[in-house]
């Protein structure tokens, strides 16, 4: 595979980690501490709607003095998602992070979300690509 025709959906995460929106902020937490993640997709009734970070959990509820306990994801996620095309490349993934000062996008295809790419990706495929360049005689 050639390094710049990479997509998005190449090597975007498909096995996304979700909590509905009135569950309390305490169990996306321990999600994440679970899976080793640094954010939920937030979901009603099964459908995307937002997206819970380590950051939203810190400024938005421990720095508030919100209680993890009874405070429901919904009230601290962010939203509207913001998403890229599977098919983009990954200059238009890397553009809309910046433009939207985020590290996450939610991948879709077809019009459906099919999983998440994240600035580590981004930085994985972009060492691969460094190391591959720098090994050319």
């Amino acid at each position: 595979m050639s390094t710049i025709a990479v997509k998005v959906g190449d090597i975007t995460k498909r096995k996304m980690v979700t909590i509905e929106a009135d569950r309390p902020v305490i169990e996306a937490a321990k999600l994440m501490a679970e899976h080793d993640i640094g954010s939920v997709v937030v979901t009603r009734e099964g459908k995307p709607i937002g997206i819970i970070t380590e950051r939203d959990v810190i400024s938005r509820c421990i720095a508030r003095g919100k209680d993890l306990n009874t405070t429901a994801v919904g009230a601290v996620m962010s939203c509207p998602l913001i998403t890229v095309d599977a098919d983009a490349s990954l200059f238009i993934a890397t553009r809309k992070m910046v433009e939207n000062n985020i590290r996450r996008l939610l991948v879709t295809e077809k019009g459906e979300i099919i999983g998440i790419f994240t600035q580590k990706d981004l930085l994985s495929k972009l060492m691969e690509v460094f190391l591959a360049l720098a090994s050319i005689p």
